[in-house]
């Protein structure tokens, strides 16, 4: 498991311009799949959103989600 933290995206939070920030989010996990990562997986729930900016195929993770779908598919 490897941890990246792209410094710029709280920077562009805490401006309030969410949609560089979650294009930024975006982009890095567009990084880290091209570079070889078989799975992206978001730090924080407020990054969801960022997967629609999300380019390479596949959608990385976030725990809102994958927290409801653990649980809608309960057996």
């Amino acid at each position: 498991m490897k941890v990246i933290h792209v410094p710029q995206v709280w920077a562009l939070f805490k401006s309030g311009d969410m949609d560089a920030c979650l294009a930024t989010v975006a982009a890095s996990a567009d990084d880290a799949y091209e570079a070889g990562a078989s799975v992206v997986a978001f730090a924080h729930p407020w990054m969801a959103p960022a997967v629609k900016f999300a380019s390479q195929g596949r959608q990385p993770l976030d725990s809102a989600h994958a927290a409801l779908r653990a649980v809608m598919y309960r057996p």
